[in-house]
């Protein structure tokens, strides 16, 4: 995966480039720190916490993060395939050198 900044809204060449660099740098930070998976009993408790805020929130989105070492044989373009084949949600399909991320969920994980 190639990861891109602009540097926006910096105008100034130097500060924008700075800007980009510290951009890319944090991202690459957040997608590979490892976060820890619900159990089953901390997933029930956190939909019960939701439903115990009715009327108090708008929106809630409980996510849940899988992860798994695959084959080198693994075929991540057929995974994605079936994936946006299976859910109607849209799916991402992000790969950066050994990390690759999919997601399926109503709501964007990435933007163009």
């Amino acid at each position: 995966m190639l990861v891109l900044s602009t540097g926006w809204p910096e105008q100034d060449p130097v500060r924008r480039r700075e800007r980009a660099r510290r951009t890319v740098e944090e991202f690459v930070g957040l997608v590979t720190v490892s976060a820890p998976s619900f159990t089953p009993g901390q997933a029930v408790t956190a939909v019960q916490r939701v439903i115990d805020l009715s009327g108090d929130a708008f929106q809630v989105n409980i996510a849940q993060r899988f992860s798994a070492r695959l084959a080198n044989s693994f075929d991540l373009i057929a995974f994605y395939c079936q994936l946006r084949k299976m859910n109607s949600a849209p799916a991402d399909l992000l790969r950066y050198g050994k990390l690759t991320i999919a997601s399926s969920s109503p709501e964007h994980f990435t933007k163009v």
